[in-house]
């Protein structure tokens, strides 16, 4: 990570492509394609949830107020003991909530209730899968490059959240609001699949059990 010194006096960061390579070459790289993967999720969702709502008769704010009420809430109460538990197994449990809030949006979402829970699920799945790793990709990150790490981590993020919506609006343009769904679900799906396979993957080696338990 190089730093700049900046008018304020601290360090700027800045992105270097040699630590990048470094940490998109490790462990590092799995949490930070799960925030990306993640943010595309958030992105597509959010961006078009008028469209959404309007398709089933129902007031899009009730998502945004769901959402927010419980990744704020779930942050705020529970963030501190989640982040203390197995990593990767919160990171499975998490993911596939997000997963199953995009499937209750598609096949149970029928009246306002339904509707709220849906985006209460998605809420509590995605602001908890953030601080969990976020941690992931700070611990797995090669010795020295953690600020990169992070640095990265932030940036798929952005990418994901503001980057997606673009596509999403083609996809809805031509194909329509179903195909959307369809596509965040494949997106989500592959999100939670991430963590199942690192798990899995995880289980086979037991040294490693202890380091991330």
């Amino acid at each position: 990570l190089k730093r700049h010194p900046s008018h304020l006096g601290t360090g700027a960061a800045k992105i270097s492509w040699a630590s990048s390579a470094r940490v998109l070459s490790s462990k590092a790289l799995f949490p930070i394609l799960m925030v990306g993967l993640g943010g595309c999720v958030f992105g597509g969702l959010s961006s078009f949830q008028t469209s959404y709502a309007a398709s089933r008769s129902l007031d899009y704010s009730l998502f945004f107020l769901g959402f927010m009420a419980a990744a704020i809430g779930s942050r705020l109460l529970i963030a501190g003991f989640v982040v203390k538990r197995d990593a990767y197994r919160a990171a499975c449990l998490l993911s596939g909530l997000m997963l199953g809030s995009i499937l209750m949006f598609q096949l149970m979402v029928d009246d306002a209730v339904s509707y709220l829970l849906a985006a209460v699920v998605l809420g509590v799945g995605y602001g908890l899968t953030y601080s969990v790793i976020n941690g992931l990709a700070a611990n797995e990150a090669p010795p020295g490059d953690t600020s990169q790490a992070l640095l990265l981590f932030s940036l798929a993020y952005f990418i994901g959240v503001f980057g997606f919506p673009l596509l999403a609006g083609r996809i809805i343009v031509e194909q329509g609001m179903s195909a959307l769904m369809l596509t965040v679900l494949g997106i989500a799906l592959l999100n939670w699949l991430i963590s199942v396979g690192r798990l899995v993957w995880r289980g086979l080696k037991p040294e490693e059990v202890a380091q991330n338990a």
